[in-house]
């Protein structure tokens, strides 16, 4: 069916009544169902038309934001995370009204396996919000060693101070994480 639009030329850029772009169904699709045997990636076909991957949908959804969107049943999101990826997707692009970005929505949904993919697909380990939160401020609240462990070896900065003056040593301190606080000053 891509392959048929893309011959007949059809617009990439036009939104659908529920508010997304051609790049957003192709990220469902891929992120849902297997490809049909001889098919390709549907999000491969829409960026050969030319697909903006920082395309946002009425809702303010990019391609990325909506693969890591935490509430979508999506099997195989990992193949879908690297299609993305491999299509020039901003990996530290703001996806939320807060400033967060896809490592902060990572790590606030324990989504270990899609942090790591970000990381080595070189995404900023200290990127930080509009209240200076980095994703290590916000495993170290939610108490992820895992997490912890995988952005400090990403080179996460633990001394990088939030908006309220306080680095991750101080969070782990506050909250009674001993045993992050001892990874933290290794």
């Amino acid at each position: 069916m891509c392959r048929f639009l893309i011959e007949r030329r059809a617009s990439i850029d036009t939104m659908r009544a529920d508010g997304m772009k051609a790049l957003h169904c192709a990220v469902l699709r891929e992120a849902t169902f297997a490809p049909r045997a001889g098919e390709g990636s549907v999000i491969a076909l829409v960026a050969e038309m030319r697909a903006d991957p920082q395309v946002r949908s009425r809702s303010g959804l990019t391609a990325l934001a909506l693969v890591l969107n935490p509430g979508l049943q999506a099997p195989r999101r990992m193949v879908a995370l690297r299609t993305v990826i491999d299509i020039k997707a901003d990996l530290d692009a703001a996806t939320n009204p807060d400033g967060s970005r896809p490592l902060h929505t990572t790590v606030n949904h324990n989504m270990q396996g899609e942090a790591a993919v970000l990381l080595e697909r070189r995404a900023d380990p200290n990127v930080s919000r509009q209240d200076a939160c980095t994703p290590l401020h916000l495993a170290v609240f939610k108490g992820s060693l895992p997490m912890v462990e995988l952005l400090l070896r990403a080179r996460a900065d633990p001394s990088l101070p939030t908006r309220n003056n306080l680095s991750a040593l101080e969070l782990a301190r506050q909250h009674g994480f001993d045993a992050i606080l001892r990874r933290l000053q290794q």
